[in-house]
């Protein structure tokens, strides 16, 4: 079983009630000797599309708060018992964004390209403008989102050496959301590297150019939904659930019961009792989870 946290949150229950949007205008004192908001400097971070991974370093300087008129930007939040924060002046439409949920969502997938596809499903621009220079010779074909990935990786190896199906079981909660400002700043390493590349991308300075892009990504973040999901994909090799007796369909239905814990509505009751019996009766007792995992 392949699991993930992304980002860090703590799931909570019950969550404070929101205020209506509470962000405003402050002078530098104000807003010198305050935090900033949670996680306001994710966006402009550099990220890869091939390995799906943040890389640490950044395309946006998100540490400057001070516009050029000597304000700043406040921002009250429900989350920490009002407090006022700041944000990074390429930071705007910031607010709290109470979105969880906390039902299990699952889907099964048939082949490894089909889970990795999903995976990226979220990236909302086309991310593939701009990014023929990786395989100018083969136009319509740019590298996948995530072809690189653990996800990939581990999805890949499983389909080299039998039939798999994969299921994927997630949990998520928002906090914030915001956006980046139309004319961010850019940070001060990047405008440094730019000025260093040489003025023709060809076969002798190309290498330079990839020494960027390994560095800063591919793209960096834009928008942010800020929180948590917690991510399980389970590998199902098809001949061992048919050598039970189980369908995909139905190891994906037990799995579901199974992570469900209890929670799960009155309509899974049916479904409940028809994997017990199946566990008793074709699994020894053990439950689908341990099974079926690896």
């Amino acid at each position: 079983m392949l699991q993930g946290l992304l980002l860090w949150a703590v799931f909570a229950t019950t969550l404070p009630p929101l205020t209506s949007q509470s962000c405003f205008k402050a002078n530098e004192s104000q807003c010198a000797s305050v935090d900033f908001a949670p996680g306001s400097d994710l966006a402009g971070e550099g990220f890869d599309i091939t390995t799906m991974q943040r890389k640490g370093a950044y395309a946006l300087d998100m540490s400057v708060w001070l516009q050029k008129d000597k304000t700043c930007t406040l921002c009250k939040n429900p989350y920490m018992g009002g407090q006022q924060q700041k944000l990074p002046v390429s930071v705007v439409d910031w607010r709290p964004n109470q979105k969880c949920n906390m039902k299990l969502s699952s889907s099964v997938y048939q082949s490894s390209e089909a889970l990795v596809s999903a995976s990226t499903s979220s990236i909302e621009n086309n991310w593939k403008v701009g990014l023929d220079i990786w395989t100018p010779q083969v136009q319509g074909s740019v590298m996948l989102a995530g072809s690189n990935s653990k996800l990939a990786e581990y999805s890949m190896r499983k389909t080299k050496k039998d039939k798999f199906s994969f299921t994927r079981h997630a949990v998520s909660c928002g906090y914030y959301r915001y956006q980046v400002s139309s004319s961010p700043l850019l940070h001060p390493e990047l405008i440094k590297e730019f000025g260093n590349l040489p003025d023709i991308f060809d076969k002798k300075t190309q290498h330079i150019y990839y020494k960027l892009i390994d560095k800063f990504g591919t793209h960096y973040f834009s928008k942010v939904n800020l929180g948590g999901e917690i991510d399980s994909v389970t590998s199902i090799k098809e001949c061992q659930a048919s050598l039970e007796g189980l369908t995909v369909d139905e190891v994906k239905m037990c799995l579901d019961v199974e992570a469900s814990a209890g929670k799960g509505p009155a309509s899974l009751k049916t479904e409940a009792h028809h994997c017990k019996q199946t566990k008793d009766k074709k699994l020894n007792q053990k439950s689908f989870a341990s099974t079926f995992s690896d």
